[in-house]
């Protein structure tokens, strides 16, 4: 339901004095136009998006101080040759941890000549494909830093597909600490940066709780 028809047409039917809040999860930089649709009378909060609008409230997190995080651990553990597959950076979290990618090897001084930055600018299983081409004539990096876990749970797949082993021949760090990962994964537990999930969602419902309260008050 993450696609601009889909949130478009939720956006619309909430709209019609069914609810008088909305939640809305999701990072693309074209969602500031399904803004439109929202009725002036409903409040809403925005995860993990930047949109100024008096009837919205945004809640952030800082993917840039995760995603520079990640890079430092990495460079701590030894690895100096790191592929990052990133996500579509049209949506505001995967520009915000690219930026802390960069940012990351700029501060740890990695030689961005050992390391390469490629894209899963479609589905999630576009990162096995990805990683397999990246192999396909030996491994070159000590390490595979993903973007999302999902990304991360394909690039293992792939990884051991082309029967590297996974730490003992290339490490791997994902992003989220995601429970649920795509295609029935049962590998092993991925490292990964952890992204406060529950506690966004519970502040989101808090947050919004509050505006309506000030709304009635008003």
């Amino acid at each position: 339901g993450s696609s601009p028809d889909n949130k478009k047409k939720y956006i619309e039917y909430f709209s019609n004095g069914t609810v008088d809040g909305l939640i809305l999860y999701g990072s693309r930089f074209d969602d500031n136009t399904l803004l439109k649709y929202l009725s002036g009378n409903i409040k809403c909060v925005l995860i993990e998006n930047d949109f100024r609008q008096d009837n919205c409230i945004n809640l952030l997190v800082d993917n840039v101080g995760g995603m520079k995080s990640g890079v430092h651990y990495l460079y701590e553990k030894g690895f100096r040759k790191i592929a990052y597959i990133s996500g579509n950076p049209s949506r505001k979290a995967m520009s915000d941890r690219l930026k802390g990618f960069f940012d990351g090897v700029c501060e740890t001084h990695l030689d961005m000549s050992q390391c390469i930055v490629d894209y899963v600018l479609g589905e999630n299983d576009e990162a096995y494909s990805l990683v397999k081409r990246l192999v396909i004539d030996g491994l070159k990096y000590d390490a595979f830093f993903c973007a999302d876990d999902a990304i991360a749970s394909y690039a293992i797949k792939a990884l051991e597909d082309s029967g590297y082993r996974v730490p003992e021949d290339v490490s791997v760090l994902g992003y989220d600490n995601r429970e649920n990962l795509p295609h029935g994964y049962r590998g092993k537990d991925i490292t990964t940066i952890e992204q406060p999930l529950f506690q966004m969602g519970k502040d989101s419902i808090e947050i919004l709780s509050d505006f309506l309260k000030n709304k009635n008050q008003e």
